[in-house]
């Protein structure tokens, strides 16, 4: 039997153990193409559409930006792939710039302990890569006379990733804790440069309501109409990064962010009706915090429409989410037959999801970039 305040001490020393260690110091030279700013790009269409917030999502790109919520998604699926991509960046100092990323992970074990307690283990691998040309203009003349002025310097940051983590499910809430190991490699013009690192992340959600049922010692039945589910996560990443360029090594800063979510869910005959959520994000990077936010409403479970804002940059994100399979679901043209005597095609036709999403980011005219991606899990 869990103790609640056992478990409520316990998060609350994890966080507070996350935030106070001690932050990475900025390298003074420039290491590769982008003196580590590439480890914050997130090439999620989910996330940018709702202004960057992407510690807070529960799917099959979790490992990208939080290993805790790995364990949460794995919790309710056996198998995850978030799709090769291509997103090209158009900002005002790169030529050609390109973020690629796949993920995909596996649910190795899990276990019921009784009715209400669920443990599972999951791991993945994630690859990110960011490709392109910094332009690099001498301001000594004026800019256009000699085609000299401007130089085109190609760079190449890659970053793979495996990330361990486990999820529990208890009577009202749902926790995830994971850890990712990180082999970075930058290059700047044929000089390389490379090193490790690693991230921890935690993320838990409540139910609100079966919370309060539990306060008040009242059972309403596992089934609500209404439902809010209050989400805290904490992620401490690029810890223990030191890049070796041309034998000397260089610490990256070392980055902290909390976020919340509160999530809203109408349903009728247990499917979901209607569904809404809001989130927040501050970020601690090279001493300085920074935020973001964003919110989502969707419709049936099929359809999804996004908005956002960073901290930073002028104009909000907006984006847009569609789950291909789920639509058929409800036109009742994907079912599994009751006659059906193969388990496979029983969990096929109930677990299968294909997601597709995209996203636009402009910043004043200077960067307009589009972002899509195609998830799939079972």
């Amino acid at each position: 039997m869990f103790s609640f305040k056992l478990l409520s001490a316990v998060l609350i020393i994890l966080l507070c153990l996350m935030i106070s260690l001690p932050s990475g110091v900025v390298a003074q030279a420039k290491v590769g193409g982008s003196s580590a700013n590439f480890l914050h790009l997130s090439n999620s269409a989910r996330a940018v559409g709702m202004g960057g917030c992407a510690v807070l999502l529960v799917d099959e790109q979790a490992p990208l930006f939080n290993p805790g919520s790995l364990g949460l998604f794995y919790l309710d699926k056996k198998y995850g792939v978030s799709f090769p991509n291509s997103t090209n960046l158009k900002a005002d100092f790169l030529q050609d710039a390109r973020l690629k990323s796949f993920s995909t992970g596996i649910r190795l074990t899990s276990s019921k302990i009784n009715s209400s307690v669920r443990l599972c283990f999951a791991a993945s691998y994630s690859q990110q890569i960011y490709r392109g040309y910094i332009i690099r203009v001498d301001y000594t003349n004026p800019v256009g006379i000699d085609s000299g002025d401007v130089e085109y310097l190609a760079f190449q940051d890659e970053v793979r990733m495996i990330t361990a983590s486990f999820g529990l499910e208890a009577s009202f809430f749902r926790l995830g804790i994971g850890l990712t190991g990180k082999y970075i490699e930058e290059e700047l013009e044929n000089e390389p440069a490379d090193g490790t690192a690693f991230d921890i992340g935690c993320n838990l959600e409540v139910s609100v309501p079966q919370f309060m049922d539990m306060v008040s010692g009242r059972r309403t039945g596992d089934f609500y109409r209404n439902n809010f589910i209050l989400s805290l996560t904490a992620v401490r990443s690029h810890m223990g990064a030191s890049m070796e360029f041309i034998n000397e090594k260089f610490p990256l800063p070392t980055t902290t962010i909390l976020g919340s979510s509160l999530y809203y869910t109408y349903s009728r005959g247990g499917k979901t009706v209607f569904s809404a959520r809001s989130s927040g994000e501050l970020m601690r990077y090279s001493s300085e915090w920074s935020h973001r936010a964003g919110v989502e409403a969707g419709v049936l479970d099929v359809a999804f429409l996004r908005l956002g804002k960073a901290e930073g940059v002028d104009d909000m994100s907006w984006g847009f989410g569609v789950s291909l399979v789920e639509s058929l679901r409800r036109l009742n043209v994907l079912k599994c037959p009751n006659n059906s005597k193969s388990d496979f095609w029983s969990e096929l036709a109930e677990n299968l999801d294909i997601n597709f999403d995209y996203a636009n980011s402009d910043d004043n005219g200077w960067y307009d970039t589009k972002y899509w991606q195609i998830r799939l899990s079972l």
